[in-house]
């Protein structure tokens, strides 16, 4: 399957691929001495992966931000923190926009406003649900939960786009499911004994309509970059409705409280940049690598959310989301490599 085509209106910097038309010469050397001949195998061979190595690098600090999203939930309201994680992404996406050029083209905007507008709800809503259900439940369990959104959308492509459910698909969801409720483990399933703490089940439902609402995002994602919308404005515009929908809850429920814990804030503050640099580096890595390879590398931060829960919070995880784990991450990346035709 060839590799997906660059889209043009990525910035110059993040769009240049490397090809041979490109190369130096052989005989070319730099200013200091280094025998370019030799180091153009080596440039070469990582341009082939480079796409692969940011999504990497993208999951990685992805889940250093879910991993500061339960910190902050220890001592603060999840409407509260999120507020405060969504402004860092609306400040450090808005930064790159800016630097970038990107703000001049907002009058694109007005050709698309409506689909951004719906993947600015669903997923402000998406996040908030997960932020809320860290609250409730060990951030690696919430996490696993929200990874099974490429099986929803799965789904959402049978329903709304007459797209093909094989029989594999079937197994892969219900390979999903089982997951789901190892991690849930109902009490009428699994008896509390041996210390067998039961998560909650709110949590567990509001991290199932957060991959929900981030699949729907996704494809409305999709869209907005058919229609020329930057990934830049579409995360701001993320951003922006997160702190709207947020800033809104807190006043409602009057659940804002006073910021006297800098270790909580500084937490808050840097998951909401992460977050936002995350997302920006899977649109990268998604100019120059196939989708099916960044989904399924993405599907791996389970197993890196898992570790930071470990060493990070101090949380061992039980067994049984382990197992829940595995489960859901071979139903990921199955259901995914099956789409490859």
């Amino acid at each position: 399957m060839a590799a997906k085509e660059v889209n043009t209106y990525l910035p110059l910097a993040l769009s240049t691929s490397t090809s041979a038309d490109d190369s130096l010469p052989e005989e070319t050397a730099s200013p200091n001495g280094v025998n370019v001949r030799l180091c153009s195998p080596v440039v070469s061979y990582i341009s082939k992966y480079v796409g692969s190595l940011i999504t990497l690098t993208a999951i990685v600090i992805m889940s250093l931000a879910d991993t500061c999203i339960e910190i902050g939930t220890d001592l603060y309201h999840p409407f509260q923190v999120t507020f405060i994680f969504a402004s860092a992404m609306f400040a450090t996406s808005l930064t790159c926009s800016i630097v970038s050029g990107q703000a001049r083209n907002i009058g694109k905007v007005k050709e698309a406003w409506v689909y951004l507008l719906l993947c600015g709800i669903t997923n402000c809503t998406g996040l908030t649900f997960i932020n809320a259900s860290i609250n409730l439940m060990p951030v690696g369990d919430a996490i696993t939960i929200l990874r099974c959104m490429p099986i929803f959308a799965g789904v959402f492509g049978w329903i709304w786009l007459n797209q093909k459910l094989g029989i594999l698909d079937l197994l892969f969801t219900l390979c999903c499911i089982v997951g789901v409720t190892l991690i849930a483990r109902p009490s009428f399933m699994f008896p509390n004994e041996d210390g067998l703490q039961t998560p909650s089940l709110v949590g567990v439902t509001l991290a199932l309509g957060s991959a929900v609402m981030f699949a729907l995002s996704f494809v409305l994602g999709v869209k907005l970059s058919d229609k020329e919308i930057h990934p830049f404005i579409t995360i701001s515009v993320n951003a922006v409705c997160t702190v709207v929908l947020n800033g809104t809850l807190v006043l409602i429920f009057s659940c804002w409280t006073t910021l006297d814990s800098g270790y909580h804030i500084v937490a808050m503050v840097v998951g909401g940049i992460c977050q936002a640099i995350g997302q920006i580096l899977v649109f990268i890595a998604l100019s120059k690598e196939r989708t099916v390879v960044v989904t399924v590398i993405l599907a791996f931060e389970i197993v890196i959310i898992y570790v930071l829960q470990i060493v990070i919070i101090r949380i061992i995880p039980h067994w049984l989301s382990g197992v829940a784990a595995l489960l859901i991450l071979f139903s990921c990346v199955g259901i995914t490599i099956s789409k490859v035709e």
